[in-house]
């Protein structure tokens, strides 16, 4: 028994030859197929590589952004110190902005209990520099200073002043306390307050009582200037900041003396208050830093605060020499 393999004539030779030629197609087109989906493959992945790059610097960017520091709104080391903002506005009269003021109410109340009387609280001045007791009862009472609220109100005018108002308010009504402008745009580092407000004479004068560190204010303020320092003077006020190596900030003031303390409305007719200060601040540390400067206040005084019923008829000087240290723990 015999087996093999024929291959028979012409036509079985020519079927051959096409399917090899059929195979080596498919081949062919199988390679180039596989190619071009690598080849696109590759050209995907680039493009979503630059998509990630380009997503990375925006991730950057806002990074960078969330990092710097903010502006101080005013720049303040106390509402009184307030340097421009730089409010965008629109129209004649600052737009909108003027029409939509920021406005701001605080309360300020507290409890007091004392083993002295009422009467002897509002007799219980300091002998030698002030009759002026103090305005609290044993209960429940309204503001530090006698004042139960305050409102205060913050606008640009236009592109060259700011305006400022603090409206105290308390059982008995409701002052003015400090209503003025606050140039913008003056240069070489000049500033000009015009109107009523507090001195900046120190950093604590300049602030209200519901800023203060502690609840009473310091005796030296309130045998010299009251219960809530030198607040709501008419005048102007000039200071200049050039550019130091450290932030330094001189000022002058002239004001017309209506403080019952220091000086007396009827000491003179006209201004008859002045003032000089420094302020300079230095970064200590990382954390910490500290603000120091003196000033000098003067003019002429007449009153009757110092002595029941006998009246000084003179002028008044007032030197200072302040001295703050702050520190920020890292919350890092």
């Amino acid at each position: 028994m015999a087996a093999g393999i024929h291959m028979g004539g012409p036509m079985n030779i020519r079927c051959l030859l096409v399917l090899l030629f059929s195979a080596t197609l498919v081949s062919s087109s199988f390679g180039e197929d596989v190619d071009s989906r690598l080849k696109a493959l590759e050209d995907r992945s680039v493009g979503q590589e630059k998509k990630i790059e380009e997503q990375q610097k925006t991730i950057e960017s806002l990074k960078g952004e969330i990092a710097k520091p903010k502006e101080q709104e005013p720049r303040q080391d106390n509402q009184g110190d307030a340097s421009q903002y730089s409010p965008k506005v629109s129209g004649f009269f600052g737009g909108s902005n003027l029409s939509n003021p920021n406005i701001s109410l605080m309360l300020d109340a507290f409890v007091y209990s004392s083993s002295l009387k009422d009467e002897e609280l509002r007799n219980r001045g300091i002998p030698g520099f002030t009759t002026q007791g103090l305005e609290r009862r044993n209960g429940f009472n309204l503001g530090a200073a006698g004042d139960g609220g305050e409102l205060f109100i913050f606008a640009p005018v236009d592109p060259y002043f700011n305006m400022y108002a603090n409206i105290p308010f308390s059982d008995e009504g409701v002052e003015l306390e400090e209503i003025f402008v606050v140039t913008t745009s003056l240069p070489a580092g000049l500033q000009v307050k015009a109107g009523k407000f507090k001195s900046n004479i120190s950093r604590l004068d300049a602030q209200h009582p519901h800023a203060w560190d502690f609840f009473d204010i310091p005796l030296p303020y309130r045998a010299f200037l009251g219960s809530e320092a030198l607040g709501g003077e008419k005048g102007v006020q000039l200071t200049y900041l050039p550019a130091l190596p450290i932030y330094t900030q001189f000022g002058m003031e002239v004001l017309q003396g209506e403080n019952e303390q220091m000086f007396g409305a009827d000491a003179r007719s006209g201004p008859h208050a002045f003032a000089f200060f420094v302020k300079s601040s230095i970064e200590t540390t990382d954390s910490s830093t500290l603000y120091f400067g003196p000033s000098v206040l003067f003019g002429k005084t007449r009153n009757t605060n110092i002595v029941n019923d006998a009246e000084f008829d003179g002028h008044s000087t007032l030197y200072g020499m302040e001295a703050v240290w702050k520190w920020k723990r890292s919350t890092r």
